[in-house]
């Protein structure tokens, strides 16, 4: 009856953490833009590197990591790809060239 009982709660670990795995949601995007807003702009690109992979291209993340590449002086010269992918698909188009 003990080994049963092993083998139930070995399972049943199993199941539990696979299960917490599916249950985990994907990076948040108000945590990159707060980060972004402290100026922890390395934190911010990680953050948003995940977003773009997990909810697409979108106008205002690209802009913002964008941002962040400026800001932080990482590397400028790949800030130009993301602002031009926010370019492309924003409505708000007045503010990106400046950058």
């Amino acid at each position: 009856m003990t080994k049963q009982k092993a083998i139930f709660i070995g399972l049943l670990t199993t199941f539990s953490a696979s299960f917490s795995a599916y249950s985990q949601v994907g990076p948040d995007p108000g945590l990159a833009k707060y980060n972004y807003k402290k100026g922890n702009y390395p934190e911010a690109i990680r953050i948003y590197n995940q977003v773009l992979k997990t909810e697409g291209e979108e106008a205002q993340h690209n802009y913002y990591i964008g941002l962040c590449y400026l800001k932080s002086e990482i590397d400028p010269q790949k800030a130009l790809q993301y602002l031009n992918v926010a370019y492309n698909q924003s409505k708000r188009k007045k503010t990106i060239p400046f950058y």
